[in-house]
């Protein structure tokens, strides 16, 4: 999903990532995220939007993609939150030429460090509205 991005942009630190899945399957992985924000604030079910840094090549000047928030809590010592996500790691195959590519959000997602720092939307009210 690639769309104009004319709302507030949040930073959040990647505190944990943990792959959850065995080896010979998919990859997904269960990711914390830190909000430091005091006016963050979410309900289990709703999405948050995680910008890829680059520029699309048509269209859009950035890349969203939209992640469930599957965990959380306030951190009112810290004025902040933490939320978890799940990323699966993604490829898709061109039709013509047969070719597979890395999904980009899913696979900037899972090759980001403890530490790293995210660019994030929302929360939103629904999971992908």
């Amino acid at each position: 999903m690639s769309e104009i991005i004319n709302e507030p942009l949040l930073k959040a630190e990647i505190r944990s990532s943990n792959r959850i899945t065995n080896v010979e399957t998919d990859e997904v992985r269960e990711m914390v995220l830190y909000v430091k924000e005091p006016s963050f604030r979410f309900s289990l079910g709703q999405s948050i939007g995680v910008i890829v840094p680059g520029k699309e090549e048509v269209g859009s000047d950035r890349h969203k993609r939209k992640y469930s928030i599957a965990r959380g809590k306030l951190n009112d010592s810290e004025e902040g939150a933490e939320i978890t996500i799940l990323v699966k790691r993604c490829f898709y195959v061109d039709d013509f030429n047969g070719e597979q590519y890395p999904g980009r959000a899913s696979n900037y997602l899972c090759n980001a460090k403890v530490g790293d720092m995210v660019t994030i939307t929302g929360p939103y009210h629904s999971p992908f509205n």
